[in-house]
């Protein structure tokens, strides 16, 4: 196997050591490894490309999860001779979704209204809670139209504007949290 110096880091080896095959399938998730070697296989026997998310285990004990590209490397008669690809580490961006996953879901069953509205006052969100306080589901209030319209009239000050008088957190006036009349900010 070669690697690039980037390689190395995503999978917290010093750069310059030795990666056989073994050593480089030991790492990998035993979850994923069947997955992997399957990819693996169908490229080799195919010359088809794939690509496929799988974590690894580094020496340090953390696991980082990877998007892995590969294809066939042909040689000058034009057989498969093996494998060229590229590793991307996308271990931030598989906690970052989770985490987002755990507030929409801390959102959604609340029992307080929490809506979300985008700078010019369309809202984008609109969870269980507001449905129960305003009547509306979310699919009559979000986004521009006839339906927000008319409920925003039905309700009145209770949705006002944005940049009125609510307190946002940071850089973020984009969402904003109502719970009957009183309102916090959520980012």
């Amino acid at each position: 196997l070669t690697w690039n110096d980037q390689m190395y880091a995503i999978y917290g080896i010093e750069p310059g050591e030795s990666i056989t095959e073994a050593r480089w399938l030991a790492t990998i998730h035993p979850d994923d490894l069947a997955g992997l070697q399957a990819q693996r296989h169908f490229s080799l026997m195919t010359g088809q490309p794939t690509a496929m998310d799988f974590r690894i285990r580094r020496p340090d004990g953390l696991i980082y999860v990877t998007h892995n590209i590969r294809g066939p490397r042909y040689d000058e008669a034009g057989n498969i001779t093996g494998l060229v690809g590229v590793c991307i580490d996308i271990t931030e961006r598989i906690r970052l979704e989770q985490t987002a996953r755990q507030y929409a879901a801390i959102v959604d069953s609340s029992n307080s209204a929490i809506l979300g509205k985008d700078l010019k006052g369309t809202i984008t969100s609109w969870n269980r809670g507001a449905e129960q306080l305003y009547g509306y589901t979310a699919a009559e209030i979000v986004g521009p139209g006839v339906a927000v319209s008319h409920a925003r009239k039905r309700m009145g000050d209770s949705l006002r504007t944005i940049g009125s008088d609510e307190q946002t957190a940071g850089n973020c006036p984009s969402l904003l949290a109502w719970a009957s009349t009183s309102s916090a900010a959520v980012c």
